[in-house]
């Protein structure tokens, strides 16, 4: 699973609440990924409506 559908997938699942503020940086050391496919994945979230910046 990409980190894409893992965030999505918390996000779904209630992990991050409505108002929760999603931090690259957090979500780097949380995922344990570099910032780039945060930044995609926040991206692609954005698109499909699930988060807002």
């Amino acid at each position: 699973m990409n980190v894409y559908e893992r965030m999505k997938q918390a996000l779904i699942t209630g992990k991050y609440k409505p108002g929760d503020r999603l931090t690259e940086e957090a979500l780097t050391e949380e995922w344990k990924v570099s910032r780039t496919p945060i930044r995609s994945a926040l991206k692609q979230l954005e698109f499909d409506g699930l988060i807002t910046r």
